[in-house]
């Protein structure tokens, strides 16, 4: 996952096929809709739980049906880099 002690912040997008990403894979689109972040940043303690509610997806402009990724990116010592991902299917 992360070291702990990283800073990093829940990030959101289009999904797409992995890309490099400092030393790791970015798997959301950056270009068009582009990188939303999703949480502020925060320290990280090797787990993260940051809840997802009507009200967020509401300001996210998340439509039923809609597929998003969702990944952490992070730093730890200098060196950038990013979780693996996964993608939700938003229901109606």
């Amino acid at each position: 996952i992360f070291p702990p002690g990283s800073i990093g912040r829940v990030v959101m997008g289009e999904p797409t096929s992995p890309t490099p990403f400092g030393t790791g894979k970015l798997c959301i689109r950056r270009t068009g809709g582009g990188l939303l972040a999703a949480s502020p940043l925060m320290h990280l303690s090797g787990i993260v739980d940051y809840p997802l509610d009507a009200h967020w997806a509401q300001r996210h402009l998340v439509e039923p049906g809609s597929t998003w990724a969702f990944q952490v990116v992070f730093r730890f010592a200098g060196v950038t880099s990013a979780t693996g991902g996964l993608s939700a299917t938003f229901a109606e």
